[in-house]
């Protein structure tokens, strides 16, 4: 069974935390706690939102673009040519670079990819559209 994650949006007020929408953060947790089942352990994350972003740009960087291409050519350094193409002359780091940096980086880096290895993102069934990301496509009979 896949588990989802509880997203909620809060704000420090005062110097505490306080949930946005405090009903339908309980509606949430209460169908989230029936779906894991008593028991489930649990991990909360509290962090500004913009780290929150952060996370999941990295998330796609190294799960959509640099894994499919080190699944297909092997080559485990592809994270290290994708920087030396791509970061920002100033910048050292993935870390050091800004939510739009960043944004910018990935761009281009999936653009090279997917026009220089797009075989790599055909194997995994999906395919990539502009404005929503990676899309699953239908099987197609006799595909891998």
């Amino acid at each position: 069974m896949t588990k989802t994650a509880l997203v909620v949006s809060a704000v420090v007020r005062d110097g505490k935390v306080s949930i946005l929408d405090e009903g339908a953060y309980r509606t949430q947790a209460t169908k989230a706690a029936a779906k894991w089942g008593s028991g489930t352990m649990l991990t909360l994350r509290i962090e500004p939102e913009d780290e929150a972003r952060r996370r999941e740009q990295d998330r796609f960087y190294f799960g959509y673009i640099v894994a499919p291409l080190v699944e297909y050519t092997g080559d485990a350094e592809m994270h290290l040519l994708i920087k030396a193409m791509f970061m920002p002359a100033e910048k050292r780091s993935l870390t050091d670079l800004s939510y739009d940096e960043m944004k910018e980086y990935i761009a281009r880096a999936e653009a090279w990819a997917r026009t220089t290895v797009p075989e790599a993102f055909d194997k995994h069934g999906y395919t990539y559209v502009p404005g929503e990301g990676r899309v699953r496509t239908a099987h197609i009979e006799g595909a891998a």
